[in-house]
């Protein structure tokens, strides 16, 4: 986030670690709302929401409809609310999905196929824009996203039988 506004939009060095630090702290409250809000908000609606938010932060900067430090730093805050309530909302489904026995198992394989996620996608961004050009970002956050849709959709709307 920090490499592509200071590149792209001009963004002071400062601003850009401020939107960094945007993106963290939006991403740590939106994972304490998400906590406090499974109890009125069903998971998957959670999950969903969150995963709409990213593509359509993603989009905004696609598209970038508007121009100014505020409008991108709503985008940043948006981007990191959006993240928070995916991964641990899709743990907390687990107990819906998979047998009682099965859980420990599935929690470790969700945690070791989240860091290695992580430990992928950086660096092969890092490659993609390395070879290209960084103002590709946002079209990588918005394919990343849609693909997210796909890949939990099964998971989500599938019965624990399926």
């Amino acid at each position: 986030i920090a490499s592509y506004f200071y590149i792209i939009h001009d963004v002071s060095y400062g601003g850009a670690a401020l939107f960094t630090t945007a993106y963290y702290l939006s991403f740590t409250i939106g994972r304490i709302l998400s906590g406090l809000l499974t109890y009125k908000i069903h998971p998957k609606t959670l999950i969903i929401s969150g995963e709409l938010i990213i593509v359509g932060g993603a989009l905004l900067l696609i598209l970038n409809p508007f121009n100014g430090l505020i409008i991108y730093f709503i985008i940043v805050i948006m981007l990191g609310l959006g993240c928070a309530p995916v991964y641990p909302n899709m743990m907390y489904l687990n107990n819906v999905h998979f047998d009682k026995q099965q859980i420990s198992k599935i929690i470790s394989l969700q945690m070791a196929i989240g860091y290695m996620g992580f430990g992928i996608l950086t660096p092969l961004a890092g490659l993609i824009f390395d070879l290209t050009t960084i103002s590709l970002y946002p079209f990588f956050v918005f394919i990343i996203g849609i693909i997210l849709i796909f890949l939990s959709y099964p998971y989500l709307f599938k019965s624990k039988t399926a």
